[in-house]
């Protein structure tokens, strides 16, 4: 394997080596996509989560709705299949333009919430996920979270931008991730993961 040579400060002219493999790679690792036209309520990325090779996920998404007036939620997956037990706990804050702030919170549910009244303009999402084993067994895994997207408002679609977080408070450590349309379809739509890797500085 690749190593480098490292000069320790504390005992002059001592090396020490470290293997490439263990270094941070500058970037993040891509895991799963999803990117389609097909249409569906669901978007779903399963099985990209292993605690044993990273630490963190961040997972990327646009997706356009097929109405106005639709709700979007998440919520972590595993072996294949949502984790919809009644453990979520929200909070979501807002500024819309010609509107001003907005806020929503809630607990528990059986999902998080991420909006309500959107438009059929593109909703763009960036998810920063630590699952429940994320700094060992915290028996809660958690959630931030930024977008912007377009509110539908009488009939117009008014500039919003989001952040949000949620807790799911559940000893079972999820390894997807969804994305899920209550009124309407996904009509088109591109979702990525990525995981942060684990890393061991020498000792």
């Amino acid at each position: 394997a690749d190593k480098f040579l490292i000069s320790d400060s504390a005992a002059s002219g001592a090396l020490k080596y470290v293997q490439k493999s263990n270094l941070p790679s500058g970037g993040l690792v891509p895991l799963a996509q999803l990117v389609s036209s097909s249409d569906v309520a669901t978007l779903a990325l399963d099985g990209f989560m292993d605690a044993s090779s990273y630490a963190y996920y961040k997972v990327f998404a646009a997706v356009k709705s097929a109405g106005n007036g639709n709700v979007l939620e998440c919520g972590f997956r595993d072996g294949g299949s949502a984790l919809n037990a009644n453990v979520y706990y929200y909070a979501n804050h807002s500024f819309i333009a010609d509107i001003g702030i907005d806020t929503t919170a809630a607990s528990p549910q059986n999902s998080a919430g991420l909006l309500t009244d959107g438009s059929t303009h593109t909703a763009i999402f960036e998810f920063t996920i630590f699952p429940g084993d994320s700094i060992g067994n915290q028996s809660l895994s958690r959630c931030f979270w930024t977008s912007s997207d377009s509110k539908y408002n009488s009939n117009t679609r008014k500039a919003r931008t989001t952040r949000g977080a949620f807790h799911f408070i559940n000893d079972t450590v999820p390894d997807g991730f969804h994305i899920h349309n209550d009124t309407s379809n996904f009509e088109d739509y591109a979702m990525y993961a990525y995981g942060v890797k684990k890393y061991s500085w020498p000792k």
